[in-house]
């Protein structure tokens, strides 16, 4: 049984005025999220926030809407979390995509992602775009995840030096994001956990800021309190410049199952673009979960989508009013039966 510990936190930075980024998890999933959205007048925000809810409800849910159960059935050789998840991520892609085709002020809207769960000795991890997931052992840090931009693309294929990437003008271009495009390729990897692992999935506000070095310092000076290392976190980004929005989520691993394969990493592929079967079940599902947002059940889900707390809060509000004014009218009528105000209790018992 892997056990686990995690905590979010996102900040707009210094020169943002709105935070594009979006975070959530779900814990008793051992399920992490971050999205880092783009697009104009807020439309990345509202990318993010899309794509960071349709991957938790849908693993809250924990099965396909009845007729969808292709859009999850992929033939990889993967764990079934692997591509339950990786399939969560392209139906987040399809709902994006099609929130921005319905609306002419969200088009072109995209997001990046970065989502893992940790189960039975594993981590599985899903990412599209330049947000990333970290690993630090035993006073190490690793990059889990290969940056879908323009600038790796370049370096990766020998015609930049990485040496050079410092000085290039566009590293902030991506090749890959969800929702962009009506269908999306996804990046799968899944690796051994050991006691003590801590994993940082992050956008590129934290990890285009502070160095692999820092981070390392930052994460081992808080072996024990990831809300603390959390915070160092978002502080050291926002001493370089804060110029970009801040989110990190942190799993640290307490407990884990012991594994017969002891290979560090076990397998790494690409979940290629969809087939027709699978968009259409995809689309299925998205219409779905359209349908059913306001059943949502969010009551075990930590995110840093204000909007959520907000609707909750303005529930409970009116409940309790509505509460307030039974109880007010009860009262009332009691007392006035009581004393005969008006000949309530003539009316009531039939006096004449």
């Amino acid at each position: 049984m892997c056990n686990v510990v995690i905590y979010g936190a996102s900040d707009v930075g210094l020169q943002r005025k709105i935070n594009e980024d979006r975070f959530g998890y779900l814990l008793e999933k051992r399920l992490a999220v971050v999205c880092d959205g783009m697009g104009g007048h807020a439309a990345g925000e509202v990318a993010s926030r899309t794509a960071v809810d349709t991957i938790i409800r849908l693993h809250d849910i924990g099965e396909p809407p009845p007729g969808a159960e292709v859009a999850f059935g992929h033939p990889i050789e993967l764990s079934d979390e692997a591509r339950f998840l990786a399939s969560t991520v392209r139906i987040a892609s399809t709902r994006v995509h099609r929130l921005a085709a319905s609306n002419s002020s969200l088009a072109g809207m995209g997001t990046t992602v970065v989502a893992a769960v940790v189960h039975h000795g594993t981590i599985s991890i899903c990412h599209v775009g330049d947000s990333r997931v970290y690993r630090i052992r035993k006073g190490s840090l690793s990059q889990l995840t290969s940056d879908h931009s323009l600038l790796n693309e370049l370096i990766a294929s020998k015609q930049l030096r990485s040496e050079d990437a410092a000085d290039f003008p566009n590293k902030n271009v991506i090749t890959r994001a969800l929702g962009v495009r009506e269908r999306v390729r996804v990046d799968v990897r899944e690796d051994a956990v050991a006691v003590g692992d801590v994993f940082l999935l992050c956008s590129d506000g934290l990890s285009g800021f502070v160095s692999d070095e820092h981070l390392l310092r930052i994460v081992t000076a808080n072996t024990d309190d990831i809300e603390s290392m959390s915070r160092e976190l978002i502080a050291a980004a926002n001493a370089a410049g804060g110029e970009d929005n801040i989110t990190c989520v942190l799993v640290r691993v307490t407990a884990a199952d012991e594994r017969d394969d002891e290979s560090s990493e076990l397998r790494m592929t690409t979940f290629p673009e969809e087939s027709d079967s699978e968009f259409e079940a995809q689309r299925i599902v998205a219409r779905w979960l359209d349908e059913t947002d306001d059943h949502a059940n969010e009551s075990n889900v930590e995110t840093n989508n204000p909007e959520k707390s907000v609707s909750a809060t303005r529930k409970r509000k009116y409940f309790g009013f509505f509460i307030f004014i039974l109880v007010t009218v009860l009262a009332a009528s009691v007392l006035a039966f009581a004393l005969n105000v008006g000949g309530a209790r003539d009316l009531v018992l039939g006096a004449p």
